[in-house]
């Protein structure tokens, strides 16, 4: 939304009608372009969310609105083997997001944004909420 109050702080907050609006969904849905989204919270033309008058702060609060739930379950298994007198083979498995629960980002919450509401990102590689991943390890102890 950029500076609309005009105090230079580009923390600007929406106006929002106080109606009922749809949230929560986790339906992945592709554009025109290809481009795959979720479509968190309601679209801004429908006129429950809109930009407040120059000069004039939005009348939401902070974290008025919410994103969506992080599920996120891992686990780990380890398995000690002694192979001499004080030395051992440690064969370990990692499992990070155990159940393969979809953890999308929060909605672009730009209100001029064509992608106004929409989870456009999700976490990638080995961090937390990404898809499931199994690490395994080998490790000798003396």
């Amino acid at each position: 939304m950029g500076d609309n109050t005009g105090i230079g702080m580009n923390k600007d907050r929406i106006q929002y009608s106080g109606a009922n609006y749809k949230t929560g969904s986790r339906t992945i849905q592709t554009d025109s372009t290809g481009r795959k989204f979720i479509q968190y919270w309601v679209p801004s033309p429908t006129g429950i969310f809109s930009t407040p008058a120059y000069g004039s702060h939005g009348n939401t609060g902070r974290d008025q609105f919410r994103g969506p739930g992080f599920y996120d379950l891992d686990a780990a298994l380890a398995k000690n083997t002694k192979l001499y007198e004080g030395v051992e083979l440690q064969f370990r498995a990692d499992l990070f997001n155990l159940f393969n629960i979809d953890n999308p980002g929060n909605p672009v919450t730009t209100i001029t944004s064509s992608t106004f509401g929409q989870q456009t990102s999700a976490p990638t590689g080995i961090t937390s909420g990404a898809p499931f991943n199994v690490q395994f390890a080998g490790k000798i102890i003396f």
